[in-house]
């Protein structure tokens, strides 16, 4: 398209239309789904429309024809229209509508955009725009699915983090854990196990037992593990120990593909350790998501509403809890790497058992610092790992499994183990070292 057409007034009228009937569609869906206006008024998309062209047209006139002050007319029109608008909606609906009044006043604005010939961004931010406008039930659905207390603790940690990340010295503790890389992990690993848990509140307790094994084992997988077990233990025989012992496989397969993305994280200029450690856990997360798929695809859905089933991660107690379990087991794996790398073998096992993450953090800072090569980095993560996913039949014996439950989570730890074993040795036969 030609640099004329794009600057003709035509097409800018055009598009000016366009950039508000997108805000107005969504006004208009909007005002359907509340069954109000069943005569049709309010603003919509000719409304919105209209109000963006008058915006283009002004900017047109004032910068073409030399109409002083012609923009600032318009805009006090339209601050006119709203407030009737505004008054009618008040006097009639008992109602403010001050989100539409909002976005008419917006539209006006984008069209005046138009009109200078930025159309780019009057496009991308009507779009925003209309985003923002039509996730409104969306979020109203997620708040309403968590306490006041879960989210004002989470505002109070997050500005915290936004305060003290700025004044955190670049200390390198024990030559290899930047204490500043260890606050921005931190900071990540909570706020994917905080978007898990709002999943978890959102759709795992009305979607079922796989959404909330997905979605639990985001926030905390011996949590999640321990809640199934007593869901078992209450529910069956509705559920079996068959459904419940492959949804605990969820938990492992979602356990170890977290792994690979806190490890992606923290080791990404070594791009190799992640494909490795990948390659070592390829089998595991194929055979869960395959066999968990199969079993669960002509099961009933097993739904718990009304029910409590995590704890947040941004809670004060959890966040501290957690940044000292990962600080202290960090810590503890870099200094008796100076001892003996059998040690660190032993300590990612011992500390698997708690925290794959604390080890994973512990394992990336040598990588990053020329520490530990990459062979044994490999070993203890899959050491780590294997702890992790060992560790689900005690937390079920923990919940009161009976012998059955104990059994079947027992099989699949050894298959997910065995074959990480057999793919950490088919590694070394492929990959010189």
């Amino acid at each position: 398209m030609s640099a004329e057409i794009l600057s003709s007034f035509q097409f800018k009228l055009i598009v000016a239309f366009v950039v508000g009937s997108i805000i107005g569609l969504e006004r208009q869906f909007a005002k359907e789904r509340r069954e109000e206006d069943v005569m049709g008024e309010g603003p919509g998309v000719r409304s919105f429309g209209l109000i963006s062209l008058m915006g283009s047209a002004t900017s047109i006139l004032e910068i073409e024809y030399g109409i002083a002050n012609l923009v600032i007319i318009g805009f006090m029109g339209i601050l006119m229209m709203v407030g009737v608008y505004l008054y009618y909606n008040i006097a009639t609906k008992k109602e403010l509508s001050l989100t539409t009044s909002i976005a008419a006043i917006l539209a006006y604005i984008l069209g005046v955009f138009v009109g200078l010939g930025e159309l780019y961004w009057a496009i991308i931010i009507s779009v925003f725009i209309t985003a923002i406008l039509s996730i409104k039930y969306k979020v109203l659905a997620l708040l309403k699915s968590l306490e006041y207390r879960e989210i004002t603790s989470a505002l109070q940690i997050a500005i915290l983090a936004l305060l003290i990340l700025p004044i955190v010295p670049p200390v390198i503790i024990l030559e290899a854990i930047n204490l500043q890389v260890f606050i921005i992990f931190l900071v990540f690993v909570l706020l994917v196990e905080f978007m898990g848990y709002v999943a978890v509140r959102h759709l795992g307790e009305r979607k079922g037992l796989v959404a909330f094994a997905w979605l639990g084992a985001l926030v905390h997988s011996e949590s999640t593990t321990l809640e199934i077990t007593r869901m078992y233990n209450e529910l069956k025989p509705k559920l079996s120990s068959e459904l419940t012992s492959i949804a605990i496989l969820i938990v492992d397969t979602t356990l170890i593909l977290r792994s690979i993305l806190f490890l992606s994280i923290l080791v990404f200029p070594i791009p190799m350790i992640i494909l490795l450690f990948g390659s070592s856990v390829c089998l595991s997360v194929i055979f869960g998501v395959l066999f968990s798929y199969m079993s669960f695809k002509k099961q009933p859905v097993v739904v718990f509403e009304k029910r409590k089933l995590l704890t947040s991660p941004l809670s004060y107690s959890s966040a501290i809890k957690f940044a000292t379990i990962l600080f202290i087991l960090s810590v503890v794996i870099v200094y008796l790497r100076r001892l003996s790398i059998e040690l660190v073998f032993v300590a990612a096992f011992l500390g698997g058992l708690f925290s794959v993450t604390g080890v994973e953090l512990a394992i990336a800072s040598m990588l990053l610092a020329n520490k530990i090569s990459l062979l044994d980095a490999l070993l203890s993560l899959n050491i780590a790992l294997c702890a992790g996913i060992t560790n689900k039949i005690l937390y079920v014996k923990i919940a009161g499994g009976d012998r059955w439950l104990v059994l079947k989570v027992a099989a699949f730890t050894v298959i997910l183990i065995v074959l990480i074993i057999l793919s950490y040795f088919a590694i070394l036969l492929l990959f010189p070292f």
